[in-house]
């Protein structure tokens, strides 16, 4: 249950530090277009320390998964593995959008992907969709979700 509780929490770190470098950017190119740019002072210390603190909420994000994934014994529901796959390209577009190389459009699109990718994580884990999970050739109702409570009626 520990582990549950410090991949929720890493997880959403993992969300606010995004959106706050997200901020730090967009004001950054705000003042880039009012000032000129030899005015515009160097954003020193902070962006590192956020840089820093994401890898380590991704790192502890994925070592936590892993060990609750592994924990399932072969029950792997439709949509943990959608969130799977959103968390690999969330980081695909964060790298993308905040490494600092490349165009200006490769880092909305960046941003924007990795956006949509942890606003879907987020709506994942809050709704659970699907509510089966599977188990071999048969798919059984995961507890807590929609479909559990409007099983089958006899």
């Amino acid at each position: 249950m520990l582990i549950k509780v410090i991949h929720v929490i890493a997880g959403m770190l993992v969300v606010v530090l995004f959106y706050a470098q997200l901020g730090m950017l967009i004001s950054r190119r705000r003042a880039v277009q009012t000032l000129r740019t030899s005015e515009v002072p160097r954003i020193v210390g902070l962006p590192r320390v956020l840089k820093i603190a994401m890898h380590i909420c991704w790192s502890i994000v994925i070592l936590a998964g892993i060990y609750l994934f592994i924990k399932l014994l072969g029950i792997y529901p439709y949509w943990l593995l959608a969130k799977i796959l959103l968390f690999i390209f969330a980081i695909i577009f964060s790298i993308m959008s905040f490494r600092g190389k490349g165009s200006r459009r490769a880092q909305n699109i960046g941003l924007f992907g990795a956006a949509i990718c942890y606003a879907l994580i987020i709506l994942l884990v809050g709704i659970k969709p699907w509510g089966f999970v599977l188990t071999g050739n048969v798919n059984q109702p995961v507890s807590g979700s929609a479909s559990a409570a409007t099983g089958p009626s006899n």
